[in-house]
């Protein structure tokens, strides 16, 4: 391929064929005369929200479950795959039973199509002190029974010590948590979980992590939720407000794994006169005063590098490899600052078992995920795909479970070989009293090297690369690692919309796109779903 097969076109280029890069792409293709033309280093499209196959059974990498308080994002989901009923989101969120029965008014029958969003009643819950606990926590019988009086009076004793003496500035993670929490609460439940997840302290970590995950969940919402449930839901909807994300009891999501989703948007986008270039990588961007120009493309199965001219350049892609691959001239700082951002690696092991017993609860747990907070397992996070969709396992007598693994890329950790890798999976479930290496009848690990990025490094000054960014008229960075923002997959896609919009619109400032999920704290500088 070379630039000749898109001479004529007016051609918009996107870097990476993710949610944000799909959405981008399907907006320029219903709003504009541009050619959206995706470069995807994957074979298959969704980014990490893809679905990959292991002897038929289907891993997410995530997994990302769909969720969202915005009503333009719910109706572009369903745009493509219809839900289960005829429902706005915030309806969504308290409609239908897990089971398919016929207390649930669906306009379509799960049962006789895959091409259905499903509507989960959501079941997440924490594994600690080799308990199981609610998530989130909620003031119960069972959560008493379970911590024991004397750590809950020492908890709360905590948090009110917080609350009258809060810590200033809050300029890192440790300092929000704490201040939200209490020190007590912020050692058993938050310290060594996030150090695992994050490779680092939270003393090390800026607050917009927070801020951008967990920034309306404290004690304080916690008792409300905990009255909330007591209410119906309408009824708590009056007095307390719409569920934060949180404690959303239901979310949906496609009957084949969310890469269901976001392939049939690909479909559509091709379908339609759109482009995807799977296995190709946007090698290096040619810039000619503040514009991009044109991009090196390289063809990675072939090994073949080819340039294409572009009106517009949208990148999903770690700003740390997007400004390090511009050719021209990049401003010291913009360059300092970018190659300073860091990112966490994800390593996800998915374990096809014959036997899965979770620890005072039994065969057959109803979770969807169970989160590890155990500061001698390196598993940060399960998920039970038999309870996300049937379809999931080609056998529901066995239990298909994707665990999670944090490391850095080139670490020894990382390193290893599948082989290695799996046997110290095998090793944590049996650490964590759930399966035994015996139970383990098939396996397969998927390496994410920039699956997250951090709020560390040179984060607290990412503000330079904003204003290079929007200095450069036609480059726009959308999406996860694009705006190196901690997003969900409705944040994603609206940062591509917003883009778009941006465009086409004259009333859309470009800035416009960093409101998307914006941080409600001032950026500190700093020396979890």
């Amino acid at each position: 391929m070379s630039e000749k097969h898109f001479r004529g076109q007016k051609v918009a280029l996107i870097i990476g064929a993710g949610p944000a890069g799909l959405a981008a792409a399907n907006e320029l293709l219903s709003k504009t005369d541009y050619t959206p033309l995706l470069i995807e280093k994957e074979k298959l499209v969704g980014g990490i929200a893809r679905t990959v196959s292991h002897k038929g059974n289907l891993l997410d990498l995530g997994p990302h479950h769909f969720i969202t308080k915005e009503n333009d994002i719910w109706a572009w989901w369903r745009k493509f795959m219809p839900t289960q009923g005829d429902l706005d989101a915030k309806e969504c969120l308290r409609h239908c039973d897990d089971d398919f029965s016929s207390k649930c008014t669906c306009d379509i029958n799960p049962d006789n199509t895959d091409d259905v969003m499903l509507i989960k009643k959501r079941l997440t819950r924490i594994y600690h002190d080799k308990n199981v606990f609610e998530y989130p926590m909620s003031i119960s019988y069972d959560t008493i029974r379970k911590l024991g009086f004397t750590n809950l009076t020492a908890m709360a004793a905590s948090y009110g010590y917080a609350r009258l003496f809060p810590r200033k500035p809050e300029a890192t993670l440790e300092d929000f948590f704490i201040n939200r929490f209490g020190h007590k609460t912020y050692k058993r439940f938050f310290e060594s979980y996030s150090e695992k997840v994050w490779g680092m302290h939270c003393s090390q970590m800026g607050v917009d992590l927070g801020a951008h995950r967990v920034r309306n969940v404290s004690i304080g919402k916690t008792i409300g939720n905990a009255v909330r449930s007591m209410l119906p839901e309408k009824v708590g909807d009056r007095v307390f407000g719409s569920a934060e994300r949180s404690f959303a009891k239901r979310f949906v999501y496609p009957k084949l794994g969310s890469g269901q989703l976001w392939t049939k948007v690909a479909d559509h986008i091709e379908s339609n006169g759109g482009i995807i270039l799977r296995e190709h990588e946007a090698v290096s961007l040619k810039m000619s005063g503040n514009r991009v120009v044109g991009v090196n493309v390289r063809d990675l199965k072939e090994q073949k590098d080819f340039y294409i001219s572009t009106e517009y350049c949208f990148s999903s892609a770690p700003i740390r490899d997007l400004i390090s691959s511009i050719d021209g001239n990049v401003p010291r700082d913009v360059a300092e600052v970018a190659s300073g951002l860091r990112y966490r690696g994800l390593i996800v092991v998915g374990m096809l078992l014959k036997n899965f017993v979770l620890p005072g609860v039994g065969k057959g747990a109803k979770d969807h995920w169970i989160y590890v907070q155990e500061p001698y397992a390196k598993a940060a996070r399960f998920t039970i795909f038999n309870n996300w969709s049937p379809l999931r396992i080609v056998d529901p007598r066995n239990t298909w479970l994707a665990l999670e693994l944090y490391a850095q890329p080139g670490d020894e950790f990382w390193n290893q070989n599948d082989d290695q890798i799996i046997e110290f999976a095998s090793r944590e479930l049996g650490l964590l009293n759930v399966a035994g290496k015996h139970d383990v009848l098939t396996a397969n690990v998927v390496r994410v090297p920039e699956a997250t990025p951090m709020y560390a490094g040179e984060y607290n000054r990412i503000d330079v690369v904003e204003k290079f960014v929007d200095d450069t008229k036609n480059l726009f960075l959308i999406g996860r690692n694009g705006m190196h923002r901690y997003n969900n997959q409705d944040h994603a896609v609206m940062s591509g919309i917003k883009a778009v919009e941006s465009i086409v619109r004259a009333d859309v400032p470009k800035a416009d796109v960093w409101l998307v999920n914006a941080a409600k704290t001032a950026r500190a500088g700093g020396p979890c779903d």
